[in-house]
């Protein structure tokens, strides 16, 4: 039996946008308990970009990754390592040329962080609370978020977005 989506690819672009437009509305916002309305324009923009548009964003997501997965490695193979290399570039300091008294510091740095994390346990960052603060507040500024899909300049839109 064949499946509405094979019966979708075979549609073309404005009446797979209209689909969309129409599969998007039947969804009811569990807020407002009311369908979502996307203009199937939407569709069609996003449809109709130029593949070399997205793949400039999907390489750069996943060199994002890698690096991301790197540095997970490093952390959990190599902890306290980690930690103190991670205060030797925020302090500027290259490990092959601290002095008696900054391989003293980054010990008794790391030792404090190591007790932090054990008192504050899921609640520890090590990025200054700002950053943090500033982080989870830009994940729930619905104005931001529509700023950046919305921006008025695609080169808005991307800065905001790498």
């Amino acid at each position: 039996m064949a499946k509405q989506f094979e019966e979708f690819q075979k549609l073309k672009i404005k009446e797979a946008c209209k689909a969309i437009q129409d599969m998007t509305y039947s969804y009811l916002n569990p807020e407002t308990k009311k369908p979502t309305e996307v203009p199937a324009k939407h569709y069609e923009k996003i449809l109709s970009t130029q593949i070399e548009e997205t793949i400039e964003e999907r390489v750069q997501l996943e060199i994002l990754n890698t690096i991301y997965r790197q540095i997970l490695n490093l952390k959990t193979e190599y902890g306290k390592d980690f930690y103190r290399s991670l205060i030797c570039i925020e302090m500027g300091i290259k490990p092959n040329d601290m002095n008696i008294v900054q391989r003293i510091s980054l010990e008794h740095t790391f030792l404090y962080i190591e007790e932090l994390m054990k008192e504050e346990k899921k609640n520890f960052y090590f990025l200054r609370e700002e950053i943090i603060k500033h982080y989870k507040e830009s994940t729930s500024d619905m104005d931001l978020h529509a700023d950046v899909l919305g921006g008025s300049e695609d080169e808005t839109k991307n800065n905001s977005l790498n």
